[in-house]
């Protein structure tokens, strides 16, 4: 249970867009390669970027 709640703010910042956008998106702020998403998909926008960049900096990344 004590996992869960630590886990849980990534856990929800993996659904702020359709998947698999921010996925992807973390996948390539964590330095590793990620392909762009292919249409009809678009990429993630600027401000749900900064929001998974502050989630991710939670973990130490």
């Amino acid at each position: 249970q004590d996992l869960h709640y630590i886990l849980s703010p990534l856990m929800r910042a993996m659904f702020i867009d359709t998947n698999p956008i921010p996925v992807k998106k973390a996948v390539e702020l964590l330095g590793m390669a990620a392909r762009p998403v292919r249409l009809p998909l678009d990429e993630l926008d600027a401000a749900r970027t900064e929001l998974l960049k502050g989630v991710l900096a939670n973990y130490g990344h």
